[in-house]
């Protein structure tokens, strides 16, 4: 087999993008990897202070969103995202929002995370799903 060194040709590896159209990316945090094994249920958290970015890089997953700022056209929905590597999203939570994951694929989950600022300034709130 003929040695290749450029291009996206999956010898080396893949490029995997995800795009935010129609807004404004915030400020950078921090960056920094989660996971999920098989059927388990990592819900529910809400951050406070900071908003989260997550793409799913491994596997698959269901993501939950559930809106309750009162004062928000949002209020009270859920919103329900499955993420692979065939229909990879990039889903942008803001904070005050809950989000809860299932991994729902038949091997461990890798979600990337990328903060608006140090997660060591929140304090997220937990509930069990």
């Amino acid at each position: 087999m003929k040695n290749k060194y450029f291009g996206t040709d999956g010898i080396r590896g893949t490029v995997n993008q995800g795009n935010i159209t129609g807004e404004k990316f915030f400020k950078f945090g921090e960056a920094y990897f989660s996971t999920i094994h098989p059927n388990v249920i990592k819900a529910w958290h809400l951050h406070t202070k900071i908003s989260v970015i997550y793409s799913v890089i491994h596997s698959s997953v269901l993501c939950v969103v559930h809106d309750l700022r009162k004062k928000k056209p949002s209020y009270g929905n859920f919103n329900l995202i499955r993420s692979n590597k065939n229909s990879r999203y990039v889903i942008k939570v803001p904070n005050n929002v809950w989000v809860g994951f299932k991994c729902i694929g038949k091997k461990t989950a890798i979600i990337a995370n990328i903060t608006n600022d140090h997660y060591s300034k929140d304090k997220p709130l937990r509930l069990d799903p």
